[in-house]
């Protein structure tokens, strides 16, 4: 069997082939600790996501990290 970067049915726009990355190279991923509740924003670039068990853990945002 030969490997396919290139899948055959893909959305609009994207193009090229598939990369692989590792999930550390794309975001920063941190645990424990407080959410810093003055920096917590109810809109934001990053979402920060606790156990919380409504909202699918988001319990609000930052604008940086």
């Amino acid at each position: 069997m030969i490997k396919q970067d290139i899948p055959k049915i893909r959305f609009y726009s994207y193009q090229g082939a598939w990369t692989e990355n590792r999930i550390a190279d794309i975001v920063k991923i941190s645990a424990g600790g407080d959410v810093d509740k003055e920096r917590l924003k109810e809109i934001g670039k990053y979402p920060v996501i606790a156990n919380a068990l409504t909202n699918k853990g988001i319990v609000g945002f930052y604008d940086d990290y």
